[in-house]
């Protein structure tokens, strides 16, 4: 010691695979690095690090070995000195040993294993501390050993040292999607719907404040939040496939619109005049049961009157050519608008390559059918590529096409916020399982457009 158990586990792997082997003492890191030249088991990685602190920068592993500080008395008849201590001095232990065993269990994968080891007796910080874990982090079970319990106790012996050692599993994909499915139905009775529960699951939504009602809730929201955390990226839209299928199946009544801030504005419209745009609000106009409308001088005018409540509806020019406007894009980036529709324009000599969009403060979800082209449009920080990645995956998982990908940026001052745009296309359905995902998944999303192409 120190770096015993590390170097046995190198050896049982063949030193094939990657340890990284943690202490909280830079002496102790230093022996372990000797130990590490020494003996030539190159997939040992010794790192300073407080095991009582989430360290993001570990990543996740398929198993972990929670050896923590103890009393020690397994090993009395080596270090004789322990009986002259004070129980008291034992006192703070399972306090300690439980909040290394919480923080360790953050870093293992779905179905990884973390295993629970003192060189102690004493079953308050032994079988205590690991059935206690057990019940306040759902997300992990016990696994058995081959005699049927998921925990043991070694008795000192002549030939052995005293150990106690108890392990469990954290839940795969779709343990965790009933987990969660378990919590929106045990919580339906009391108003508190699966949108709103899949919201608070994840920090800093920006699309939905919702409240979690009492501490037993807040309990269960933080440990599906903790397993949720280490779903690797690929597993995060199976996740969210799963866990959508598993609501319907169950009853569980929700849709687009409870994801999604959305709006029912009045039917005032402005635009600037001119043959595209009047062509444009025809179209526009047929999905209005009374459309009024309200000419502007220019587009920034109108993008006015639309963000001081003057009017429900803006309709600007988007699109020439199939890209994308600077200047109409800058608007609706930095008055935070939504596309409600789209609709492409020719003029009178049926030769000009326009798209106009109608646009609101808000969302406003549309009938649709099966036969009609929908689009998603999401705003996501482009510091978030990595979250860009996942959502490519989950688009192909889902069956929604990636229509478009494209970049913009607004300055403000001495700061400059430079964004990914993706829009998603679906065939004549839903994007519930999209939302799903983004909700659960990705940070800081901004959706900005939910629409259909009217012709």
């Amino acid at each position: 010691a120190p770096g015993g158990k590390s170097f046995t586990l190198a050896q049982i792997m063949n030193n094939s695979g990657k340890i990284v082997s943690c202490d909280i003492h830079p002496h102790r890191v230093k022996l372990i690095e000797q130990g590490v030249q020494r003996l030539g088991y190159d997939i040992v990685v010794p790192m300073l690090n407080d095991a009582t602190v989430y360290n993001d920068t570990l990543g996740t592993f398929d198993r972990v070995l929670c050896d923590v500080p103890c009393s020690g008395v397994g090993v009395i008849h080596r270090k004789p000195d322990i009986r002259y201590k004070k129980a008291a001095e034992f006192d703070s232990l399972p306090k300690l040993q439980l909040e290394i065993l919480t923080t360790s269990s953050k870093y293992v994968k779905p179905q990884g294993v973390i295993v629970y080891s003192t060189c102690t007796l004493f079953k308050n910080e032994n079988i205590e501390v690991f059935d206690r874990f057990l019940a306040e982090n759902l997300e992990f079970e016990p696994l058995p050993f081959e005699n049927g319990e998921y925990f043991k106790t070694i008795l000192p012996n002549g030939e052995n040292d005293g150990f106690f050692f108890a392990r469990a599993r954290r839940k795969g994909v779709y343990e965790l999607s009933e987990s969660i499915c378990d919590l929106i139905e045990s919580n339906a009775q009391s108003g508190v719907g699966a949108w709103e529960l899949l919201s608070v699951i994840r920090e800093d939504l920006l699309i939905t404040e919702a409240p979690v009602h009492d501490d037993a809730l807040k309990e269960n929201v933080h440990r599906i939040k903790s397993a949720l955390s280490a779903i690797e990226i690929s597993d995060r839209a199976i996740l969210a496939d799963i866990l959508t299928d598993m609501l319907k199946a169950r009853g569980v009544s929700f849709s687009e619109n409870g994801y999604l801030v959305t709006d029912e504005p009045p039917e005032l419209m402005t635009y600037v005049k001119n043959v595209f745009s009047d062509e444009a609000f025809d179209v526009f106009s047929e999905e209005f049961t009374d459309p009024r409308l309200r000419y502007a001088p220019t587009i920034k005018d109108a993008v006015r009157a639309l963000v001081n409540d003057e009017v429900g509806y803006a309709l600007l020019p988007l699109e020439e050519k199939g890209i994308r406007l600077p200047t109409v894009e800058e608007l609706l980036l930095r008055f935070d608008l939504r596309i409600v529709s789209i609709t492409p324009v020719f003029g009178n000599a049926a030769d000009a390559d326009l798209t106009y969009a109608l646009v609101a403060k808000n969302l406003v979800l549309r009938p649709y059918s099966s036969t009609d082209d929908r689009y998603f449009e999401i705003r996501v920080p482009k510091a978030s590529t990595r979250d860009l990645y996942g959502l490519l995956f989950a688009s192909e998982l889902f069956g929604n096409t990636i229509y478009r990908i494209g970049t913009s940026s607004l300055t403000s001052g001495d700061e400059k916020n430079e964004f990914y745009t993706v829009v998603l296309k679906s065939e004549g359905s839903s994007f519930l399982k999209m939302l799903t995902y983004l909700t659960l998944f990705l940070d800081d999303f901004v959706p900005v457009g939910l629409y259909k192409n009217v012709e």
